[in-house]
């Protein structure tokens, strides 16, 4: 806003597109405990306390020359703003941070799950962890850390400690309980300085802890060292390009569990069998935005499921329509046979015989499947396709398809949520 030689005011902006403030609203949003409607707290949370904190730090901070300043138009959205006085830096004061920053990348292609129930904590320190040339997955609370452990193959995880809904040491235990992740490294994130806190992380079944804020270096070897230490985990194999369908490098990232990956490719042959037909209908008619749209999620699914030369396909041949060609369309087209081939071929000879034993009794069986689901473990939907006919027979059709979409989801919450309603029919 101003400057002169020593000192500059700066204005801090933060603008959004949200519901808005209307304008007798307008002064008493900054009192403590008010918002402008009753229903925002329990439409969006938040405690209506955080705009009045700000103004009195900006306050304080300005010794009374400033205040936050609000511009609102109703359903339109806000700009909440403040200006704050600061001396101009001296250069020469500013530390060398060479020392922080490693000099290279983590070598081999690394799969991370970083666990923090701040966003801002979780944006920060992902970016450091991709500097390492490391891919990043998050989960912000620490049931989706477990459920998503269930789900993929990870070489580590990084795991807060405190989290309000599941603590760091609660969920180390539970992601331990889950088989491809017996090996995999966990590192407890704390920023508790306290003693202790190590050993009780390596007690709950974590390997090492790392203390907050973040230091990249230190960091960065401590990652290193479990990685290099990891001899008890498979070595990782390479994705066989020369088959239609790698089941093999499915398996490793399903921690080998075949009867995962017989109902993942189930689901992809029961899901797709009009996929092409609708793509090659949406290209003859010209609309090559819906074929795109269809091909984008043919992309992942079949990247996921190990299918690398359909999603190589799917991808060329979108390029090539967003461009206005056809080409590769001839390509996908017998890819996308022999993928479908392959797929059933696999399933043939290997789907497992589904379990019957112990699929008698519903009420037994209800339980067992709510005692799983309420532990994030995987084999709760292992448990509802072994027993699917029971739990159909037993419950009502909206119910039922409840369930089977949750598990279908690895939706362990909902599961026991309609298992607890189903018992009030």
């Amino acid at each position: 806003a101003e400057k002169n030689e020593n000192l500059y005011s700066v204005v801090f902006s933060v603008k959004d597109t949200g519901i808005g403030i209307k304008p007798e609203d307008m002064q008493k949003i900054l009192e403590p405990f008010v918002q402008s409607d009753a229903g925002v707290s329990r439409k969006y949370g938040g405690t209506g306390l955080g705009v009045s904190i700000s103004n009195m730090i900006v306050k304080e901070a300005s010794g009374g020359k400033y205040s936050l300043e609000i511009k609102s138009e109703y359903a339109k959205g806000s700009e909440f703003s403040f200006i704050m006085d600061l001396e101009k830096g001296n250069p020469e004061n500013v530390g060398n941070l060479s020392d922080e920053i490693p000099e290279h990348e983590i070598a081999g292609e690394k799969n991370v799950l970083l666990v923090d129930d701040s966003k801002i904590n979780l944006e920060m320190e992902s970016e450091i962890i991709r500097s390492f040339g490391v891919n990043v997955d998050t989960a912000d609370n620490g049931k989706e850390a477990v459920k998503l452990a269930g789900q993929k193959k990870y070489d580590m995880i990084l795991l807060d400690i405190r989290m309000p809904d599941m603590d760091g040491y609660a969920c180390a235990k539970k992601i331990r309980h889950i088989e491809c992740c017996k090996y995999v490294p966990i590192i407890a994130l704390s920023a508790d300085v306290v003693a202790g806190v190590s050993d009780k992380a390596i007690e709950s079944g974590m390997n090492d802890y790392a203390s907050k804020p973040l230091k990249p270096k230190k960091l960065y070897e401590i990652m290193q060292k479990y990685f290099e230490l990891a001899v008890s985990a498979p070595e990782e194999i390479a994705a066989d390009k020369t088959r239609y369908f790698d089941y093999k490098s499915c398996l490793y990232n399903l921690g080998e569990n075949e009867k995962t990956l017989c109902r993942l490719a189930e689901s992809f042959i029961s899901s797709h069998t009009k996929t092409k037909k609708y793509i090659l209908l949406h290209i003859e008619s010209g609309d090559f935005s819906n074929a795109c749209a269809i091909l984008h999620n043919v992309i992942g699914t079949a990247g996921n499921l190990g299918c690398h030369r359909l999603s190589e396909a799917a991808m060329e041949l979108k390029n090539n329509l967003h461009k206005g060609k056809t080409d590769g369309l001839e390509s996908f087209s017998e890819i996308w046979e022999k993928t479908y081939n392959e797929i059933e071929a696999y399933l043939s000879l290997h789907k497992i015989e589904k379990i019957s034993e112990g699929c008698e009794d519903f009420d037994e069986l209800a339980e067992r499947l709510y005692n799983l689901s309420c532990d994030y473990d995987i084999s709760a939907v292992e448990l509802f396709d072994d027993c699917k006919s029971v739990f159909k027979k037993n419950m009502s059709k909206d119910t039922f398809e409840k369930l089977k979409d949750a598990a279908e989801k690895y939706d362990f919450e909902t599961i026991c949520s309609v298992i607890e309603n189903s018992k009030k029919e």
